[in-house]
């Protein structure tokens, strides 16, 4: 009926066509993701990471905060934080710190911003807001931090922290920007030099009335990035270099 080159090229149309059929199949059933091959399982870590801020670190009832430390937190915890220069081992320390955070801060929240997992052991990155009660005024911070957790056998073994305290402080007001107002003043060059170093700024900075991290920052960007290549003149964008990073930005 079709010559042989022809009845070839039929059979490998057929041939594609069902290949996309049972790709598209697998995915629509999410045994495959765009990432290629099967869909990553789901991690039991993870999970459980997740389940640690939501039933300890934003839990507001303390007693059912502690329930869930004993039942999540192992005896031998340990907790590496350079705030913390001499930890005690196990859930009771845990739940001392989270205490300490609510009865200061009710209104204490951590939301997990991205989560990465490798050999065994779970990063996460967090963005925690809280506003504080100061004579006279109400202030309130967003601050960012991130953490490698290690469980086993389902409870948690060792956290090893780091959180942008510094930020939170600056923007409660209980302690003005470390880079000095006059940074090139007689006597103060070599404490500059190091502060900026240090935090990549020679200039202080006002209290932020609004701070974007995760999702809302990348928005953000993205915005800032659709209107500038929307500009119809260009001259008027007053585009600035950082001395520090190198990289260009707008005024």
């Amino acid at each position: 009926l079709f010559p042989m080159r022809r009845r070839g090229q039929i059979a490998a149309t057929l041939a594609a066509g069902a290949a996309v059929g049972y790709a598209a199949a697998k995915f629509a059933a999410g045994e495959w993701s765009l990432s290629g091959g099967k869909a990553a399982e789901k991690s039991e870590a993870k999970e459980r990471v997740r389940e640690l801020y939501r039933r300890v670190w934003n839990e507001p009832d303390l007693e059912k905060v502690r329930v869930a430390v004993e039942d999540m937190v192992s005896d031998e915890h340990v907790l590496v934080d350079p705030s913390q220069p001499k930890p005690e081992p196990g859930p009771e320390p845990y739940f001392k710190e989270v205490c300490a955070f609510r009865q200061a801060v009710p209104d204490f929240t951590v939301d997990l911003d991205s989560l990465l997992e490798e050999g065994g052991k779970i990063a996460a990155q967090f963005t925690m807001k809280a506003s504080a009660k100061l004579p006279g005024v109400v202030k309130s911070a967003i601050w960012t931090g991130s953490a490698v957790l290690e469980f086993m056998e389902g409870k948690l073994i060792q956290s090893n922290v780091n959180i942008d305290t510094l930020s939170a402080l600056i923007q409660l007001g209980i302690i003005k920007d470390v880079v000095p107002e006059n940074p090139f003043a007689s006597g103060r060059v070599s404490e500059s030099s190091l502060v900026r170093a240090i935090l990549g700024r020679e200039e202080p900075h006002p209290l932020p009335e609004e701070i974007l991290t995760g999702k809302e920052w990348v928005d953000f960007f993205e915005s800032c990035e659709r209107s500038v290549c929307s500009a119809s003149a260009p001259k008027t964008l007053n585009i600035l270099t950082d001395k520090q990073s190198g990289l260009d930005h707008i005024a």
